[in-house]
């Protein structure tokens, strides 16, 4: 003990004294590569707003260096911000080559160039929908302040995609026009239950009461997707309606909102000779499955209907994603266009997990599938 305290107090007096210490020596950083430097200098072109001579960097650097994520990454986001996506998804792929190995955040840039080409104004309402929505939920700054300028210019589709993310004065905006609509008030309804906003309660009860059978039909369906456990009383006297479109969609509600009151009706369609009639008895009592219903909904997969066939692989999809898949690969070779179309969306939404599917439904034919698939790769890499 007392030679490691000597020897301590020896060291202390060399620094206390000013005695010469050894100077630590500060290893020079070694040298840019190549590589890099090719990238910082693509990156310095897009910053200055030159993207056209950007993306030739990056095109030639990964001529020599192919396997390069860096310089990758410079080019496809260089033609995600030049908005091209095909351009992005090509230089992705390019740089991918024969692997499997998929790198989902390299993609990322594709998936919202995607999507930022599906909210032009020449796009179908419900694709452009879709697209805003998954921006917005992604976080996109451009697209919120697009969705802001164009709800404010009276744009409905914007408002709606607002009033869905809980913008409660477009969801205010939106009780507004649903209750000074006339006729068919389908899409308003649809627009107020995606909310799920306890606001829209109240204007979907007085819709109990409207002349239109749709509209009736489609205010009780949204109360019951909305939990309204509250408006059961509101409710059940529209098991008695003349219109059985009416009485089907207030017993699916109230089934949602646990009220068994029209489940004999369910029931009783689950054991009809009409396929259609059970797979929708099965969906609306979807909220509570047990054996027999997954059995009874597996049963229907093999429906020689193909729109059976779809609604049922939606059904099992969360409970039996094999059976799911091997219908939904079936539909999407299906004659029926619309079938096809319909199945590669659910598909890709509910079944698919894997980025490499992802991509490749980035090509699809259906503008929707491919909004559908470009989310799924944003909810991903989030």
């Amino acid at each position: 003990m007392c030679n490691r305290r000597r020897a301590l107090s020896v060291v202390l007096c060399l620094c206390v004294s000013g005695a010469p210490m050894v100077a630590r020596t500060q290893t020079p950083a070694p040298p840019m590569s190549e590589e890099l430097t090719v990238a910082a200098a693509g990156w310095a072109a897009l910053g200055a707003g030159k993207a056209a001579e950007a993306a030739a960097i990056g095109a030639k650097g990964l001529d020599r260096y192919p396997r390069s994520a860096t310089i990758a990454s410079l080019l496809v986001s260089v033609e995600a911000e030049r908005g091209n996506a095909a351009a992005a998804l090509a230089a992705y792929e390019r740089w991918l080559g024969s692997s499997s190995l998929e790198d989902p955040y390299l993609l990322r840039p594709v998936a919202l160039a995607l999507l930022r080409e599906m909210t032009a104004s020449t796009v179908p309402p419900e694709v452009r929908r879709a697209a805003f929505r998954a921006l917005a939920d992604a976080g996109d700054v451009a697209a919120l302040a697009e969705l802001g300028q164009r709800s404010t210019a009276g744009g409905l589709i914007e408002l709606e995609v607002l009033a869905a993310r809980g913008s409660e004065p477009a969801i205010r905006s939106l009780i507004a026009s649903v209750k000074a609509m006339p006729g068919d008030k389908g899409r308003l309804i649809s627009a107020l239950v995606d909310t799920r906003s306890q606001l829209a309660v109240a204007p979907l009860t007085d819709l109990l009461k409207d002349p239109n059978p749709d509209n009736r039909a489609a205010a009780a369906d949204g109360l019951g997707r909305l939990g309204a456990t509250g408006a059961a009383t509101a409710l059940r006297p529209l098991l008695n309606d003349a219109q059985f479109s009416v009485k089907f969609a207030t017993a699916r509600a109230l089934y949602r909102l646990h009220d068994y009151s029209g489940v004999s009706l369910l029931q009783t369609l689950q054991t009809s000779e009409a396929p259609l009639l059970r797979v929708q008895a099965l969906e609306a009592m979807s909220s509570e499955v047990g054996p027999p219903w997954i059995d009874a909904v597996r049963v229907l997969l093999s429906d020689a209907d193909p729109q059976v066939r779809l609604l049922a692989a939606r059904l099992i999809a969360p409970y039996d994603s094999g059976a799911a898949s091997a219908a939904f690969n079936a539909l999407m070779t299906d004659s029926n266009i619309a079938i096809q179309e319909a199945a590669g969306r659910v598909y890709v939404e509910q079944v698919v997990t894997d980025v490499a599917a992802m991509r490749r439904y980035f090509r699809s034919g259906d503008p929707l599938t491919r909004v559908t698939s470009a989310n799924r790769l944003l909810e991903l890499t989030r």
